[in-house]
């Protein structure tokens, strides 16, 4: 079986395939956040201040206040009643869900 061929890091946003310098979309971070020069920023703030870990769910490890603090600014942020947010598969991959209805 013979792999694909392999997709070169250009920068932030581009990658180099088969000789062409082309926009990537692919994979988890298509937008590329995570080189975000404010994004980096905030992370090493946290780890500094939280530590690092792989964490699991709420229900399981309990409660952080970062979860309320982003929590509450998602929903000023979007001007809606509740954002829940949860992971999903791995610590990294954070889902922030606005909402304007209550759980059922």
């Amino acid at each position: 079986m013979s792999l694909p061929t392999a997709i070169q890091p250009d920068d932030a946003t581009h990658v180099c395939y088969r000789g062409k310098r082309l926009i990537y979309f692919g994979g988890c971070d298509y937008y590329r956040l995570s080189r975000h020069p404010k994004l980096l920023k905030a992370h090493a703030q946290a780890a500094a201040h939280d530590g690092l870990g792989t964490g699991a769910s709420r229900m399981t490890t309990g409660n952080h206040p970062a979860h309320d603090e982003l929590e509450a600014s998602l929903v000023k942020f979007f001007g809606c009643e509740t954002a829940p947010c949860h992971r999903r598969r791995l610590p990294c991959q954070h889902c922030a869900c606005p909402s304007g209805q209550r759980p059922v």
